[in-house]
């Protein structure tokens, strides 16, 4: 049985029932409006204590939808591992625990530790044996290591948090999830959030959850018109020389730069301070007094470059952005849309550039098609042109410049008085030449996406060279992440889907899918082929790659 409260929406924190402190730290932090799920969840969350199911995609704010209210409910005084939440990935985990962060600023200390996979285990284990955290996040596979070595006791866990469920299981986390729950108290309180409801979350609801509740949001998805969709394909190792071409070439650029982690954030603000631009850094490991003095410069106009992560660029509210700059590409279309929707705000234009590696060239593709955008590729600006736009910069400045010394030192005349006007001139112009030509790398960084297709070539499938035969493209939801290369997954479409092997075109392998291709005639009936076929006990989903 499902309850639903889905017509509850209010408008202010402040009418959630949130300690003054938390609504303190989110004010820190210049939020101040709740999103749909927000608004639904926290009163709810708060009011009945339930077992909940919160349906929204990445992008709603359903992070702080269940961090605010747990927050709330957490007793500083229980030193024991009273909640923990659960997500798919490091990045996420880590994007948890920089709000869990942010939020917790004024309450009374409450413990916590975040724990994932690629990082040292034993010490780890220590930790958390001689101090158990208030509040554990961590990934399926890391958190049921740790209880293996009996690292964390979750025995008395009055909340757990499972959040992207629906990924968890796409990623082959159901039996982690389930010696999860086994470990866990039972009189529990489970929150759930999914984008969708697939079988298998419904399963684990009837399973281990009693009557919860349920808030589904709808998905806001639409892209503002005013933003022109933009894309530049390099090597990974030339993405910050063609950022630094892109900067040097657009007039009056003032914009935002997303990196996902805090590291990449400052690293990236660093290397560009290094080479002469005015940019500065914003993430968790600032202070609110830091952070205030970033805004402060960049609203003013003192630095025209913000690199941020997503978790605390929620906070930033400019309206003249002439630009959003994808340097590290989201992992969900609704981040896309949240991060680009900054610019082209109060009827303005704007433009959300995203620097691509050909890595990432098929994640952007999905972004176009499911949100129903055109992200048109652009060229990165050649060294040539680069020199020539900051030589014509340079001399627009001197010609329009309206501060004219008429006083000059003895010795200044002395030195240029047996040079003519031509020959100063010269000089003058050859010293700014040579600055301008200090640019690294080679001429050209724009290369062509290996093994992906226009579109055109995805509108009526490519034709192989030499074959005469046309191949489509198909996704298939198995990656690098899953112990596979490119032999093992040959054998398992040919040997397990009954494809011979000159049906197969070229194979893509990426972190969490991969993409392959197939004869048009065999492709017709591509999802009726995997539909048995299983890959280490977990269901394979395909699908054309259109």
């Amino acid at each position: 049985l499902l309850y639903s409260f889905n017509n509850i929406i209010l408008n202010q924190f402040n009418s959630l029932g949130l300690r003054p402190e938390l609504l303190s730290a989110l004010d820190d932090v210049d939020i101040h409006s709740p999103t749909e799920i927000q608004a639904k969840a926290i009163p709810q969350l708060l009011e009945f204590d339930p077992d909940f199911i919160g349906i929204a995609q990445t992008g709603t704010g359903k992070t702080a939808a269940f961090l605010l209210p747990l927050l709330q409910l957490t007793d500083p005084h229980d030193r024991f591992t009273q909640a923990l939440i659960v997500a798919p990935t490091r990045e996420l985990v880590q994007q948890i625990h920089s709000a869990f962060e942010l939020f917790k600023k004024y309450l009374p200390i409450i413990s916590s530790a975040v724990v994932y996979g690629g990082t040292p285990v034993h010490k780890q284990a220590n930790q958390l044996k001689r101090n158990p955290p208030q509040l554990l996040i961590g990934t399926p596979g890391r958190l049921i290591d740790l209880i293996k070595r009996k690292s964390v006791n979750l025995k008395k866990t009055r909340y757990l948090i499972l959040d992207e469920a629906d990924e968890m299981l796409n990623m082959g986390f159901q039996e982690d999830v389930d010696e999860i729950l086994k470990h866990t108290s039972e009189n529990k309180k489970i929150w759930l959030f999914s984008a969708p409801m697939p079988a298998p979350i419904r399963k684990l609801i009837n399973q281990y959850m009693d009557h919860p509740l349920e808030v589904r949001v709808r998905a806001q998805q639409r892209t503002n018109e005013n933003i022109q969709h933009e894309y530049i394909l390099v090597d990974k190792r030339d993405k910050l020389e063609a950022l630094k071409r892109i900067i040097d070439y657009i007039e009056e650029l003032y914009c935002v730069i997303f990196c996902k982690t805090k590291r990449d954030t400052q690293e990236l603000a660093d290397a560009l301070n290094r080479d002469g631009y005015k940019s500065s850094a914003i993430h968790g490991d600032l202070s609110q007094q830091q952070r205030n003095a970033v805004l402060r410069a960049f609203k003013s106009g003192g630095v025209n470059i913000l690199v941020a992560t997503d978790v605390v660029a929620r906070g930033i509210d400019i309206d003249d952005l002439t630009h959003v700059i994808h340097y590290s590409l989201p992992s969900d279309r609704a981040y896309y849309t949240h991060r680009s929707g900054r610019t082209a705000r109060a009827g303005k234009s704007g433009t959300s550039l995203s620097i691509v590696s050909p890595a990432d060239h098929h994640r952007l593709r999905h972004f176009e098609s499911s949100l129903k955008i055109n992200i048109q590729k652009i060229p990165v600006p050649k060294r040539s042109e680069v020199e020539d736009k900051r030589i014509d910069s340079w001399l627009t400045q001197v010609a329009e410049s309206e501060i004219i010394y008429t006083e000059f030192s003895d010795k200044a005349i002395e030195l240029i008085e047996s040079l003519s006007k031509e020959e100063l001139l010269a000089k003058i112009i050859s010293r700014e030449i040579g600055q301008a030509k200090n640019i690294k790398g080679k001429d050209d960084l724009n290369i062509q996406a290996h093994n992906k297709h226009s579109s055109s070539d995805r509108k009526h499938g490519r034709k192989k060279k030499g074959k005469g035969s046309k191949y489509i493209p198909i996704f298939i939801n198995l990656g690098k992440i899953d112990g596979i290369d490119k032999r093992s997954l040959l054998k398992l479409i040919s040997r397990e889907a009954g494809y011979n092997k000159h049906d197969i075109g070229n194979i893509s392998l990426h972190k969490r899918h991969s993409t392959f291709e197939l004869l048009e005639g065999r492709a017709k009936h591509v999802d009726k082929d995997f539909r048995k076929v299983k890959y280490k006990g977990r269901r394979i989903r395909v699908k054309k790659d259109l």
